[in-house]
């Protein structure tokens, strides 16, 4: 009876595990650029991230190659929201009615592409 009990409870508990992932969307998570346009960035571009929350909230930090890889081009937050499959709509101070982009998962959702401009990143 306790080994049943035991079993009971744990596959209740990877069930509750895998239901909490799978309500988890594929962008939620931070996010390293790793090439733009078809050609792989340089290693200072690539400390480059996009962090998206659950809570709807996306920060970006930007790296380009620039004495030594020491400047940060640019540092910003926006909200996010998911609008249909694979459409999702970033929102900023500078743009509140949206810009909706196309991003295709792949890897077990470890790299993303963000399509309209061909950029991939990756977790």
């Amino acid at each position: 009876m306790k080994k049943l009990l035991i079993l009971t409870l744990a596959v209740f508990s990877f069930l509750a595990c895998s239901d909490n992932e799978a309500n988890i969307d594929p962008i939620v998570g931070t996010w390293h650029q790793f090439s733009r346009g078809g050609t792989e960035v340089s290693d200072c571009e690539k400390k480059s991230s996009y962090t998206f929350t659950e809570n709807g909230i996306f920060t970006g930090i930007s790296y380009e190659d620039y004495e030594g890889c020491n400047k940060l081009d640019s540092e910003g937050s926006a909200k996010w929201e998911k609008i249909g499959d694979n459409r999702y709509r970033i929102y900023t101070d500078s743009n509140p009615t949206g810009v909706t982009t196309t991003i295709l998962f792949s890897d077990n959702d470890k790299t993303m592409n963000i399509t309209e401009e061909n950029h991939i990143w990756k977790k």
